[in-house]
């Protein structure tokens, strides 16, 4: 059987009707929606318009598909509260009504609207996909939450995962391993629009390890730890060579400057504040390494932002992109539960010579290289025509 590239499938003379159900916009999925809206009729229905903390991110437009919100409310407002919860349910059912779709991405299990999608999907015989971002390192499991996951899983037809840690939680919930697909992230190309990249080069003769951190301040984060390791790290090495800067906002941006204070660590460790989606690369420019020491990280798309803007990087072993980004050649990884696996972590960043930085960060880029969107679009498309050729929705000559 031939399945269709992302190029072809828009020849085909059979109009496919998709459906996109989401949390809320995220800047690193509208390129694989656009891509989508070329080869699909597309809408796309978010349950909210912000995640909460996410407040004042700046996205641009939607272009090439139909796009709803459900509720004004934050995520955040909507998940775990019954009433906004029946509304998006509800408010989902008629705009599907309206819709009609041969094919339904869902955005995971714990969104009310997904859960309206996959009602619908069973009811009228529309195609059902998964999109999972979780994996077994992710948030603690409960034998109750786990078997609603099967049961939503059991009745779709594909899951779109990120990566392979993701994939084997997947299966080990019940998914055939056949229907279990790795679309991969869907940031790269698109995350320099095209642009040249402009990578600060380290003036010769400097030894100096800039190191970032780069996302929300928020607990799972382990960020409160990771600062209590470099303060014990700068015990041992007076004269350290590293400069740490964290970047982003959450619920402990007062807590991270307040121990940055009360540390003295202000002239080697430096809080700032939320930056917007558009001014990361010349964020990632000023840094030779990205660290990511989160205790649970469903992926960790910030580190595939950093190798591809020439950072080595040092990511914990809880966060799901490890298995698939993350080598000797390009970094480190550690035990984020673990003091001593951390300092160990900042001992090995201070003993890397300029010119292995160099090589770690050459390699960092050739291996994110590889995660392009139009890359993720065409393997979301191929799993998609499978199904489609499968049930017979694709026209007899296009097989």
């Amino acid at each position: 059987m031939q399945t269709l590239t992302s190029s072809q499938v828009s020849s085909v003379n059979l109009p496919i009707r998709m459906c996109i159900i989401h949390d809320h916009p995220h800047h690193y999925r509208l390129p694989l929606f656009e891509a989508l809206g070329r080869s699909f009729v597309l809408s796309l229905i978010y349950t909210s318009n912000t995640g909460g903390d996410r407040k004042g991110l700046e996205l641009p437009p939607a272009d090439g598909y139909g796009l709803f919100f459900l509720t004004a409310k934050s995520y955040g407002d909507v998940l775990g509260h019954i009433v906004p919860s029946v509304v998006a349910f509800v408010k989902c059912m008629f705009r599907l009504f309206a819709i009609r779709p041969s094919v339904l991405i869902l955005h995971g299990y714990s969104n009310p609207a997904c859960w309206a999608g996959w009602v619908f999907a069973n009811v009228y015989g529309a195609k059902a996909i998964v999109w999972g971002e979780s994996n077994k390192y992710d948030l603690p499991r409960k034998a109750p939450l786990e078997f609603v996951k099967r049961v939503f899983l059991s009745r779709c037809q594909q899951a779109h995962v990120y990566g392979r840690s993701a994939k084997s939680y997947f299966v080990d919930l019940g998914m055939p391993e056949k229907r279990v697909f790795i679309t991969q992230p869907t940031i790269v190309d698109s995350f320099y629009a095209g642009k040249p990249i402009e990578r600060v080069v380290t003036p010769s003769g400097c030894d100096t390890k800039r190191v970032l951190y780069v996302g929300r301040f928020a607990r799972e984060k382990n960020l409160v730890p990771l600062l209590d390791s470099f303060s014990e790290h700068l015990r041992h090495f007076q004269n350290s060579k590293i400069d740490f800067t964290l970047v982003g906002f959450g619920p402990l941006d007062d807590e991270l400057r307040r121990r940055v204070k009360m540390a003295d660590l202000r002239s080697k460790c430096h809080v700032r504040g939320k930056v917007q989606p558009r001014d990361l690369p010349a964020l990632y420019a000023e840094f030779d390494l990205l660290i990511l020491p989160s205790t649970y990280e469903p992926y960790g798309l910030v580190v595939l932002e950093a190798m591809f803007s020439g950072l080595a990087v040092a990511v914990s072993t809880q966060s799901g992109c490890v298995a698939d980004l993350v080598t000797s050649e390009n970094g480190f990884t550690f035990d984020p539960w673990r003091k001593d696996a951390m300092c160990a972590t900042w001992r090995a960043i201070e003993s890397t010579t300029p010119d292995l930085i160099s090589r770690m960060k050459a390699a960092s880029v050739q291996r994110a290289s590889q995660f392009t969107t139009n890359h993720s679009a065409d393997l979301t498309i191929k799993a998609v025509n499978q199904l489609l050729a499968r049930e017979k929705m694709v026209p007899e000559g296009d097989r």
